[in-house]
């Protein structure tokens, strides 16, 4: 089904008549958003046809195109294959977020529970300690210049 292309001027477009210019947008952002919905949602196509037609006002002096209307559908396809290319990467790029996080927090517990793990072994080898240094007989435990050996306590 051939497009049926309204008797808008586009060398009125070119030169920045506002009345040919609207005419233009009036005609063609139906199926230019339609032909984005195809590819993302329906407010992201809305903003990506607006981006279109204001890129379009914006530079339509330098483009130089045969077919101003395949030239736009082409622009927009590829406006919006871009921007669901930019979400994967922002998607990927979250999901590595969460998963470092993730590593973070588990990690953190880790070394929490390894702090009271190394305080409990401690407290628990301090305990020994003293269990054992109580069984000593009391020679040792006196100092060396008292004179006195084991065997005379």
């Amino acid at each position: 089904m051939k497009m049926q292309k309204p008797k808008i001027d586009l060398e009125k477009v070119k030169q920045g008549d506002p009345d040919a210019f609207r005419d233009f947008f009036a005609f063609l952002y139906p199926k230019l958003k339609a032909l984005a919905c195809r590819f993302v949602d329906e407010e992201t196509a809305e903003d990506v046809t607006q981006d279109v037609f204001t890129s379009y006002w914006e530079r339509k002096h330098l483009i130089q195109a045969d077919n101003i209307y395949s030239f736009l559908f082409k622009w927009l396809q590829n406006d919006c294959l871009n921007r669901l290319r930019h979400q994967t990467v922002v998607e990927a790029y979250e999901e590595r977020m969460r998963l470092a996080e993730a590593r973070k927090t588990y990690w953190d517990r880790q070394l929490e529970m390894s702090d009271q793990l190394r305080q409990l072994i401690d407290k628990d080898l301090l305990e020994t300690i003293e269990q054992s240094v109580n069984q000593l007989p009391a020679c040792l435990l006196l100092p060396s210049f008292s004179g006195l050996d084991c065997s005379s306590l």
